[in-house]
């Protein structure tokens, strides 16, 4: 997730702007520039091989307004809203009626992707008010850094599993639970890449705990579940199938979907996506990354710039990914060949920080609402989102990309997609 990408975006909606609201502040006045210039720009091909159905056209609901910064969307067995506040370091609830705060950790300053950034409920959360969340604490003597602390936090009092070294980009904190109420937690790589590969360090990593912080027992070593992650900042646990996913943040191009597979190494630094990565210049290549010991991803978007995904949940047996820089929310379905598809099912105008599913609605969070996603119902029955898919080219280990490359631009336009591209992820 891009730092620069989360300071400039606007904390409340504003007027309407001629400048697309997808791109960071300065590139949307550097555009505007362009544009008060009379420079003659040509229009961009249209992103999308064909035009979905379904989520496209659901009803929207703002269900909740003027938040501050809701940066993780956590949906109780009883329907009950609870979610991460980026800027005010509460917790909150929503029960339909009232709102209340659960708990509380200061701000710190200059955050960038550092804060209160994971939220997960236990699955008796109805029941015992048990609760986990991710959040850094500030180190006067680092300020650049501090320390990411995981806690079980239960009748208003927090318990401490995990300390883990901070950064102000790469952070990771996502947090999500099994049917078995164990922790599935992502760890950033602090920007360092190369403990992203070694077992004993928790960074560049996906941990799995049992609810009292020990390691549960299908880890690497201590609570490292699998390996070689950039800045993983979205999990989603499919309790039907007993499968994890992942959304990866990579370096300028090729982000990653991933199913995450106990004791896998998912090759980060050495790859990214299906590319090879070169360490020692610190860019991608296109170099195929071939490396047996390597688990590719299901997906990977795009070949030349950067969706920026953050988070996913389960709906219907399919996986739901949001992309922060353009706005979307994807749908990634398996194929009977075995192949991965993935389609664009609804774009906003806001970047988008999470997504959950509920009782037949898709929920997601910008910077300051929670909003509700209806596709309706039919006889108390969900509809159906299963649409036809055309399949294009197929990338990497066979995820296939309904979404094909911007091409054929303008320099001027492609000058401007470098800068918009998020500082965190060079």
């Amino acid at each position: 997730m891009s730092g620069r990408g989360l300071m400039w975006q606007a904390r409340r909606r504003g007027g309407v702007s001629p400048v697309p609201a997808c791109l960071p502040l300065p590139s949307r006045r550097l555009l505007a520039a362009l544009l008060g210039l009379g420079l003659v720009v040509l229009a961009a091909p249209a992103l999308h091989a064909e035009s979905p159905t379904g989520w496209r056209t659901a009803e929207e609901t703002v269900v909740l307004d003027d938040l501050e910064g809701p940066v993780d969307l956590a949906i109780a067995p009883d329907g009950a809203l609870w979610w991460n506040e980026f800027y005010s370091g509460d917790v909150r609830r929503y029960d339909g009626e009232t709102i209340e705060t659960t708990f509380h950790t200061d701000p710190i300053e200059d955050p960038v992707e550092r804060g209160l950034v994971g939220l997960a409920l236990d699955p008796e959360v109805t029941d015992n008010g048990v609760f986990y969340v991710y959040y850094t604490v500030e180190d006067p003597e680092d300020p650049a850094g501090g320390t990411n602390h995981l806690a079980r936090v239960e009748d208003g009092q927090q318990t401490r599993l995990l300390e883990i070294p901070a950064h102000q980009r790469h952070n990771g904190g996502r947090i999500t639970v099994d049917d078995e109420g164990r922790l599935f937690v992502s760890t950033g790589d602090n920007t360092e890449r190369h403990p992203a590969q070694d077992t004993g360090s928790l960074l560049g990593k996906i941990l799995h705990l049992d609810p009292d912080g020990t390691p549960a027992n299908d880890t690497i070593e201590g609570p490292v579940y699998s390996i070689g992650h950039r800045n993983v900042y979205g999990l989603a646990y499919d309790a039907e199938t007993d499968r994890l996913f992942a959304t990866e943040n990579n370096d300028l191009e090729r982000d990653e979907v991933n199913l995450i597979e106990a004791g896998h190494n998912y090759g980060w630094p050495d790859c990214q996506g299906t590319k090879a990565y070169d360490v020692q210049r610190g860019e991608p290549t296109d170099e195929p990354c071939e490396d047996p010991d390597y688990t590719d991803p299901i997906g990977e978007f795009y070949a030349n710039y950067t969706a920026a995904p953050t988070g996913a949940t389960m709906f219907d047996g399919d996986l739901y990914w949001a992309a922060w820089n353009q706005g979307e929310i994807h749908r990634m379905t398996r194929a009977d060949s075995g192949e991965w598809r993935d389609r664009v099912v609804h774009e906003t105008d806001d970047r988008i920080h999470d997504v959950e599913a509920h009782e037949g609605a898709l929920y997601y969070t910008n910077w300051t609402q929670v909003v509700r996603l209806d596709l309706g119902r039919t006889d108390g029955e969900h509809v159906p989102v299963h649409d036809s898919a055309k399949a294009t080219d197929p990338t990497g280990s066979g995820a296939v990309s309904e979404i094909p490359a911007a091409s054929g631009l303008v320099p001027v336009l492609a000058a401007l997609a470098l800068a918009t591209r998020p500082e965190a992820r060079r």
